[in-house]
């Protein structure tokens, strides 16, 4: 192969690795309780579900005031001129120049549709308050499976340096036999093969890092080049088994935990009763209301010299009789709106235990497989240390021990697929029982991966 081929060929495979195979230590350091605290105060979505939250807040001081007095002050000048008002119209101020000055006020005393108002906005604080809580066990969530697979990519990033140390350790026993006489020059290029599938392999497994990161960027709401040196902590020894038996003997309990806790749940409940509030407020309108006004104030004529003083008292009584059947065809629509909102309920229930369900048949499926690839690698390695004495000694090819290499990185890849997507699938099923702490400093150890709450 000529030199400029070579020297391309190791531009393209062999240069990306003096980058770094590790993390670099100069790359700011980001705990995973570091980079919940960080989603939860600077996520879009979690500040948008905040700002709603404040606003329905806000919505329930506003219903209040309709029970509250209302007060204005007004000032109106006019003039009135015709020749149909004879100069006694002038005097009496039915003409000419009137003046206005009043403070007006008025007071609703009994109005149950409007009362009504006031739960229903009590009713939407309460979801609001579910909402945020539910966009921000999602955010949580999704940083806690962000960081898990940059953190799988960084291992697999060191099962593929291992690879590649095993394939060039492959290719230089090959060439020096090949030059002694021992093999062919197949069993060379063979070598060099595996070693640039290694190559590759290893920046394959870089580039799932690197994803990784951009998404956890995006859920801090950072730039998505930003990069950081991720630490993994009690995550890469903590013991899988001590969470089974909570999955595998309190499925049931795990259910009626997740109809109680989860927000969705919550803020569906929520949407039932705010329905029947208004199905309430709806019938309500076919009350009495019961209101008082009056004012006090100046009226004059010719120019405002605040010499008349003018007051009124007024108690209103109304009785709706008939509206042109608006009234009636509301309360059907809100009777439909309320059977709606039942179903959803019931739906929304169905599809987060079918996600529990889900989730802890999932989580013991790849539990066995860890435990099963754990075993494997056992046996894979004592494999390879066979076959590598073999080729060493000229017995074995070199296809037996790329087959003996794939069968040892394959067995160690999957421990830490298997590992990584347990703590995933555990992330998500407490998503799903609505129970995943949102508080960061849960993070600083393992305690929030061993109890269910």
């Amino acid at each position: 192969m000529p030199k400029f081929c070579r020297l391309i060929l190791w531009m393209i495979l062999g240069a990306p690795l003096l980058i770094w195979t590790e993390e670099s230590p100069r790359l700011p350091v980001l705990e995973l309780h570091q980079a919940v605290s960080a989603a939860l105060k600077d996520n879009f979505a979690v500040k948008a579900a905040a700002a709603d939250q404040q606003s329905a807040r806000y919505d329930v001081s506003a219903s209040y005031s309709a029970f509250l007095p209302h007060v204005s002050i007004q000032s109106v000048g006019s003039r009135t001129e015709s020749k149909r008002f004879e100069e006694s119209f002038f005097t009496a101020g039915l003409a000419g120049d009137s003046y206005y000055n009043r403070i007006q006020m008025s007071q609703r005393i009994l109005d149950f549709s409007e009362l009504r108002n006031i739960s229903i906005a009590k009713f939407r604080e309460q979801a609001a308050q579910w909402k945020t809580k539910d966009e921000q066990q999602t955010t949580t969530a999704g940083v806690i499976s962000s960081y898990m697979e940059a953190l799988r990519g960084r291992e697999l990033m060191k099962v593929q340096d291992q690879r590649l140390d095993f394939t060039k350790k492959q290719f230089a026993v090959a060439q020096a036999q090949h030059q002694a006489g021992y093999r062919t020059k197949s069993d060379v290029l063979q070598a060099q093969l595996a070693q640039t599938q290694a190559r590759q392999d290893l920046e394959l497994a870089r580039l799932v890092m690197n994803r990784a990161q951009s998404q956890l960027n995006r859920l801090l709401g950072r730039p998505a080049s930003r990069r950081y040196r991720l630490t993994s902590g009690y995550v890469s020894d903590f013991d899988l088994a001590l969470v089974l038996p909570e999955m595998t003997t309190q499925e049931e309990k795990l259910l009626e935990l997740a109809r109680a806790s989860h927000p969705s749940v919550r803020v569906a409940q929520l949407m039932v009763e705010e329905s029947k509030e208004a199905l309430k407020q709806a019938r309500d309108r076919f009350s009495p209301t019961l209101s008082l006004s009056g004012y006090w104030g100046y009226y004059d004529t010719g120019y405002p010299d605040f010499a008349t003083e003018d007051w009124q008292v007024q108690m209103m009584l109304q009785v709706p009789v008939f509206e042109g059947g608006g009234r009636i065809a509301r309360v059907r629509a809100l009777q439909s709106r309320l059977v709606a909102d039942e179903m959803r309920l019931g739906d929304v229930i169905a599809e987060i235990q079918n996600r529990v369900d889900l989730g802890i048949l999932t989580f013991q499926e790849e539990y066995h497989r860890h435990q099963t690839a754990l075993e494997a690698e056992i046996v894979a390695q004592e494999n390879y240390a066979l076959v590598m004495n073999r080729y060493e000694s000229g017995v074995a090819d070199s296809l037996e021990l790329t087959q003996a290499l794939t069968g040892l990185v394959s067995s160690r890849q999957e421990i830490v697929m298997t590992r990584y997507n347990s703590l995933v699938v555990f992330t998500d099923l407490l998503r799903s029982l609505g129970t995943i702490p949102i508080d960061e400093s849960r993070y600083q150890n393992h305690h929030w991966l061993m109890r269910i709450e």
